[in-house]
């Protein structure tokens, strides 16, 4: 009896082993299918919110497309409108500026000859303001200001006040020894520079002597008297031109010293043959005074038959 139960009760464990497997896969099954359900409703719901924000996206960069598009419209429309008015105020400038070109044309030359003019000059040491406007005129590429045009008046006014004046000024020097000192000069006009040595040359910046001065020149401490007439002086007006060109004219002795030995042995061939001319001379002379004082004692005496 007790055996027959005992076989009852396995046979119902082994015949409800299957259906609780089926039951446990079935489940599994299911949790796996909804997981996938899951996910795939994020991964859509994902893409959906991609989409969308590239659809808004799309929308923002084809209307900034069309906000340039309408900008390069109008920075076009713009550019070529102000071409044309440039165009026609181009031309209107040009016509009403025929005469001022030629105008800026005369004061830019006026200008140059006048920079020049006052690089030269004793007096530029004195006229910094002047040069400065002058400077400007010739830099520039405008038309010039009634500023400018004052200042190249100005300047010529100066210019023709200092070439009326004398005053005493201070000029950096430079000896032959290449060594730049302070002296004491005078400035007569604007052409001529006084050291207490006589007159030296001025490049503009600097003041040295000249290679070569005539015998007599004028200094500094004769300025009172060449200023009020009463000491006669002569004044090279040329700024020192003339004085550079006595260095051009050497003296003779200079002109023996540049020579050298060949020089000196063609002077000493010149006056050995002018000596022994010199004594062919005086004998030639004497014998002919021989032969003339013969031929008159012939003619004196009688001739005999």
């Amino acid at each position: 009896m007790r055996n027959s139960v005992f076989l009852a009760a396995l046979l119902a464990f082994g015949l409800s082993q299957p259906t609780i497997a089926a039951d446990s896969l079935t489940s599994k099954a299911q949790t796996a299918q909804q997981q996938e359900r899951a996910h795939n409703s994020e991964r859509e719901a994902k893409f959906k919110k991609e989409e969308q924000t590239l659809a808004a996206r799309k929308a923002q960069l084809e209307s900034r497309k069309a906000e340039l598009e309408a900008s390069i419209e109008s920075l076009s429309t713009a550019f070529s409108e102000n071409e044309r008015t440039l165009a026609e105020q181009q031309k209107k400038l040009h016509l009403e500026t025929g005469s001022l070109g030629e105008l800026f044309g005369v004061v830019r030359q006026s200008a140059k000859e006048l920079q020049v003019e006052l690089e030269q000059s004793v007096a530029n040491t004195q006229q910094s303001a002047q040069i400065q406007a002058i400077d400007n005129i010739v830099a520039a590429k405008t038309l010039p200001s009634i500023q400018e045009l004052t200042g190249l008046w100005e300047a010529y006014q100066a210019q023709i006040a200092s070439s009326a004046t004398y005053a005493e000024v201070k000029v950096p020097f430079v000896n032959g020894a290449g060594e730049i000192t302070t002296i004491n000069a005078t400035r007569l006009g604007n052409f001529v520079l006084l050291a207490e040595h006589g007159p030296v040359d001025w490049n503009g910046k600097l003041a040295s002597d000249f290679p070569r001065l005539p015998k007599e020149v004028p200094t500094s401490a004769e300025t009172a008297g060449i200023v009020t007439g009463q000491t006669a002086t002569l004044i090279d007006p040329s700024r020192g031109d003339i004085y550079k060109q006595l260095a051009d004219n050497p003296t003779l002795g200079e002109r023996f010293a540049h020579g050298g030995i060949v020089g000196k042995i063609i002077a000493a061939l010149f006056a050995i043959g002018m000596i022994i001319a010199l004594y062919r001379a005086v004998y030639l002379r004497r014998q002919n005074k021989r032969l003339k004082s013969s031929l008159k004692l012939q003619k004196r005496q009688p001739t005999t038959r």
